[in-house]
């Protein structure tokens, strides 16, 4: 988020929206404004041949995937109802969390100095996320249950297709962000090609050029990827995307609500510039892959449509139709 906009909602409203976003649920939000915008064209996403991106609502949506310390919170609430093996399995534990003492009131801890690092559990537990958070973070088992996503149908049929709920419920208040509404969120800008020209950019932090490799700190770095390294998020804060998104390269996939085939074994995940790769593309039609829905690897945002109190929503229109980045 740039300076202009939050000095304008500071003065207008208030302290700085920053951190302190009218989504709630103690998370970082990035408001994604312009309802009504168009699909990415031909020349935009050449080898993408759908047209995607296009959103005619507002939305929120985190600034960065969701960290071990935010995940922490989920897993201490859920555990109690969940069976001794699935309470240490890595879909729901992942990388990060270790059950440090087991029974019905299980314990569990952070790997020293990865409190700030992207969690990689499995969608199903990233939808169930999403349910405790519709539901106010309620210690309950029907928190976890429904509301968004509705886990009964969390299975596998006996040919190998999948019944889970492809699409969030009517009135969920937090969910997985779909194809549509992450194109936008990180590669839309209302003035891609002048004041007022909407458009897609190439690449992540509104650029028309792939982001350079290199540790934080390193001259000209700007994505963690290629190199090794899975970092905190947060660490290339002069390469967000137009809204203020971060950590749209490197770091690892991110899941995303489509099924990435009718079957439905596999959800979509985007982003295709990880850490790890020694390439990185992260071209806004060339990040498409898929995983099952059980299985971690994969981090995750979280968007909702809570909207922000009208002063503020007022003042952050203003500002982003007066002030745009321009690359």
């Amino acid at each position: 988020m740039k300076l202009l906009p939050l000095a304008a909602v500071a003065v207008l409203t208030g302290p700085p929206a920053f951190g302190q976003n009218p989504g709630g649920a103690g998370l970082d939000w990035v408001a994604i404004g312009d309802p009504g915008n168009r699909a990415t064209l031909p020349s935009e996403a050449p080898f993408h041949p759908d047209p995607m991106g296009a959103v005619n609502y507002e939305f929120h949506i985190t600034r960065t995937p969701v960290t071990a310390t935010q995940w922490l919170e989920f897993v201490e609430a859920y555990a109690p109802y969940l069976d001794s093996q699935t309470q240490r399995s890595l879909p729901f534990t992942t990388l990060l969390i270790q059950r440090t003492a087991p029974g019905p009131d299980p314990r569990y801890g952070i790997i020293p100095g990865k409190e700030h690092h992207p969690v990689d559990p499995s969608w199903h537990f990233a939808a169930t996320y999403c349910n405790w958070l519709h539901n106010g973070k309620a210690a309950e088992k029907w928190a976890f249950e429904s509301g968004t996503y509705d886990i009964s149908t969390f299975y596998k049929r006996p040919d190998g297709s999948r019944a889970d709920q492809r699409e969030r419920s009517p009135g969920a208040q937090y969910y997985l962000p779909n194809l549509d509404e992450w194109t936008k969120a990180v590669y839309y800008d209302p003035d891609r090609y002048g004041a007022g020209e909407e458009g897609y950019w190439p690449y992540p932090g509104g650029s028309e050029d792939p982001l350079v490799s290199g540790l934080p700190g390193v001259p000209g770095a700007e994505t963690s990827a290629g190199t090794g390294e899975l970092l905190p998020v947060g660490q290339y804060p002069g390469v967000d995307a137009p809204w203020g998104l971060l950590d749209a390269s490197g770091g690892r996939f991110e899941w995303i609500e489509d099924v990435y085939r009718e079957d439905g074994k596999y959800r979509r995940n985007v982003s295709s510039s990880r850490f790890s790769d020694p390439w990185y593309e992260d071209r806004i039609d060339t990040r498409f892959f898929h995983r099952s829905p059980d299985l971690s690897g994969v981090s995750f945002r979280v968007a909702t449509t809570i909207p922000a109190p009208p002063a503020m929503v007022t003042v952050a229109a203003f500002s982003l139709f007066s002030w745009r980045r321009r690359r």
